[in-house]
């Protein structure tokens, strides 16, 4: 299983990476990050630049086709939707654009059938545009949290619209970006929940700011953080019930 974790993910938020990783592996595979991966070229399409994109492109196609991997998956949705709607028309005629599946939609088939350990949990959901909208998953965040024993979620308001990060516009729009991240810590604040789950690492950092710019203590977690700690507690409780069953 390869994994595309994308610039978000490697230079900022580690620990998603690491979530990611964790769960594939306790979920039987093998898995790696192929090397001489790039930035999957979102922030160029952005800024209009579509041929430095085409090159960075070109290069992942190749790093992936060379990989023998039954599957490729990322923890970020902006990198999902790129991989997925912006790789064929960027790519010469003939060139094989990387099936790339983004992890919640790996996680509704790799759960199903599996015991999760119990999660005592109450959380909010914000939807990333780029996975909602773009992606076509907007109910994807909500249906994996729903297979973790314990959870229990509040609806936000509006918990689809934009936090505001946006890729580059949090740099070349800083004050629009904030007003729009402000908003969006408000209704969750409103919320109740004392913890945020996303799917994106873009929208966990924007979002974690501007909940602390609040002065509010609410945590903000990727949905694959959560099902790592619910996949550890299912191992422990099994460990404990083979230890018990051996007396």
């Amino acid at each position: 299983m390869a994994f595309f974790p994308g610039c978000a993910i490697s230079a900022f938020q580690k620990d998603i990476g690491s979530a990611v990783m964790s769960v594939l592996r306790r979920l039987g595979y093998d898995a790696f990050i192929p090397e001489g991966l790039q930035c999957c070229g979102r922030p160029l399409l952005s800024l209009g630049d579509r041929a430095a994109a085409r090159q960075l492109a070109e290069r992942n196609a190749a790093v992936f086709t060379s990989q023998e991997a039954d599957a490729i998956v990322t923890a970020c949705a902006s990198c999902g939707l790129t991989f997925k709607k912006e790789y064929p028309t960027l790519l010469r005629p003939g060139t094989k654009a990387p099936a790339v599946l983004d992890i919640h939609e790996f996680l509704a088939d790799a759960l199903r059938g599996l015991s999760l350990g119990f999660v005592r949990k109450t959380v909010t959901v914000h939807i990333p545009c780029h996975l909602g909208r773009g992606q076509g998953l907007p109910r994807a965040v909500h249906d994996i949290l729903r297979a973790v024993p314990g959870m229990q979620i509040i609806e936000s308001e509006n918990a689809d619209r934009c936090c505001g990060f946006g890729g580059v516009m949090r740099i070349t729009h800083h004050a629009l970006s904030d007003g729009i991240a402000e908003e969006k810590a408000r209704t969750l604040i409103a919320a109740g929940a004392p913890v945020v789950v996303t799917g994106c690492p873009g929208c966990r950092l924007q979002i974690g700011n501007a909940l602390r710019r609040a002065g509010a203590d609410i945590d903000v977690l990727h949905t694959v953080q959560v099902i790592d700690e619910a996949l550890a507690m299912g191992e422990e409780l099994e460990t404990r019930e083979a230890s018990f069953a051996a007396r």
